[in-house]
């Protein structure tokens, strides 16, 4: 662990540990504010310890807010929904609830995610428009209509994701393939068939079995132009797997897995050396890229028959919990979320994995953004068009 890294962590275990001290006159209370999905403050791994220097920021903005892990019982397989589940009927809830897409609608039925309308006034009344920097495709997962019968913002979003397909370079120049993600099916499966040529231990593609295997079965039934479930009247909703385009989705997928075997499925996730003779996979893409760019390029969702698509967009969503009952800790518990989504946060990250020499795994988008653009030169040729696709 280097000195940096010695210092981020100080800052962290002195925010939780620190004994209480006169304060001075007109300073705020202070207060221990319990979070979910903190870094660890061992850990030394560059998104960790870009997250404890947006942490460390905070606790130096905002000195008289003590930050608390709250992680709750791990059980191996039960996911995090059941984990904060527990840890609220236990009376130890997190005053900050970090929550998925999938889980999302669940909290706010069950009253769970407090409604943070009043408060998003508030700052756009000071000059922080925080919906302005909310990308409005994921509005609708945030805005719900709560037990109340109203519609609320129940959340703010962290790094926004966008899945899309990653191709193994050299793979492609072994089969003689253009160094482009395919743009629809038919060309998907063309390539498939040219890497399942190279031999017996080449595929096309990887796919995931087991529990993620509908995840991502849902980027053909998209690129189809179905969906998993549709809207049937308010608040009513109905599951689409039967629809036409849906059909047509699991037959291209049979055709890839089954019938003519050029994707390959595993129900464990692959190490970078099992990965070596695999074309394709789907991944998403932030402001880093999950695997080595120098192997991999990355691209769309191929378009489905009819030139339909669209790449799932995903992102961790901050809520503050509803149960909260003292006005000091929603009011920290507010200034956590709102500083952690802000774009201040957003160049932190940036910028420490910059420091941390990442900027080859950084999104181009990003490190223009925040004015890295000496650091460019150090991304893949191409990579920020196909970022742009």
């Amino acid at each position: 662990m280097g000195p940096a890294h010695i210092f981020i962590a100080c800052v962290l275990v002195l925010g939780v540990s620190h004994p209480a001290r006169a304060e001075p006159v007109g300073a705020p209370p202070r207060v221990a504010l319990r979070v979910q999905g903190l870094p660890g403050v061992m850990a030394t791994d560059p998104p960790s310890v870009a997250e404890q220097m947006v942490v460390a920021r905070f606790q130096e903005k905002f000195p008289h807010i003590r930050i608390q892990a709250a992680e709750g019982l791990r059980i191996q397989s039960m996911n995090t929904e059941a984990t904060t589940m527990m840890m609220i009927a236990g009376g130890i809830a997190p005053d900050v609830i970090r929550m998925q897409f999938r889980s999302s609608d669940t909290y706010i039925r069950q009253g769970i995610a407090a409604p943070l309308d009043d408060f998003i006034l508030r700052a756009k009344a000071g000059g922080d428009d925080i919906l302005a920097r909310i990308p409005e495709q994921i509005l609708p997962v945030l805005r719900k209509r709560g037990p109340d019968g109203k519609e609320n913002i129940y959340g703010l979003p962290t790094q926004v994701l966008v899945s899309g397909l990653y191709f193994n370079r050299e793979l492609f120049r072994q089969a003689g393939l253009p160094l482009r993600a395919p743009h629809d099916w038919a060309e998907l499966l063309e390539f498939s068939r040219k890497i399942r040529s190279l031999g017996p231990a080449y595929y096309g593609m990887a796919l995931p079995g087991g529990a993620s295997a509908a995840f991502h079965l849902m980027n053909f039934v998209r690129a189809a132009g179905g969906d998993a479930v549709v809207e049937v009247g308010p608040d009513e909703w109905r599951a689409a797997f039967q629809s036409p385009e849906a059909v047509e989705a699991y037959m291209f997928y049979y055709q890839l897995v089954e019938a003519e075997r050029v994707a390959y499925r595993t129900s464990r996730s692959l190490s970078p050396e099992e990965m070596r003779p695999i074309g394709m996979i789907f991944r998403y893409v932030g402001d880093t890229v999950p695997i080595d760019p120098e192997i991999w390029g990355f691209g769309p969702i191929p378009a489905g028959p009819r030139g339909g698509g669209g790449a799932e967009i995903n992102a961790g969503i901050l809520a503050v919990f509803s149960g909260i009952e003292d006005p000091a800790r929603k009011q920290a518990a507010l200034d956590y979320i709102r500083f952690t989504t802000s774009e201040e946060a957003d160049r932190i990250r940036i910028e420490t994995l910059v420091d941390l020499g990442q900027a080859s795994l950084l999104n181009p988008l990003a490190l223009r953004r925040f004015g890295f653009h000496e650091h460019l030169i150090m991304t893949q040729p191409g990579r920020e068009e196909q970022v742009l696709a």
